[in-house]
């Protein structure tokens, strides 16, 4: 990952990440979400691409998940 990339990330999430905390969210319940958007990105952008609905490999492969 880029320095600039992370920088970038780190500028969105900790605003978000302080706001989730005051409404009572955990890690485990953000990281269950991003999982779920991780995968479900993963396969939009090969159905735009035009490509065959992905293998659970291919998910996991792209997704880290």
């Amino acid at each position: 990952m880029s320095a600039a990339l992370k920088s970038a990330a780190l500028s969105i999430l900790r605003p978000f990440v302080r706001y989730l905390i005051t409404q009572g969210w955990t890690y485990g319940a953000l990281a269950e979400l991003l999982k779920f958007v991780y995968v479900g990105e993963v396969i939009a952008l090969d159905q735009r691409d035009g490509k065959p609905v992905p293998t659970d490999s291919r998910v996991s492969l792209l997704s880290g998940i």
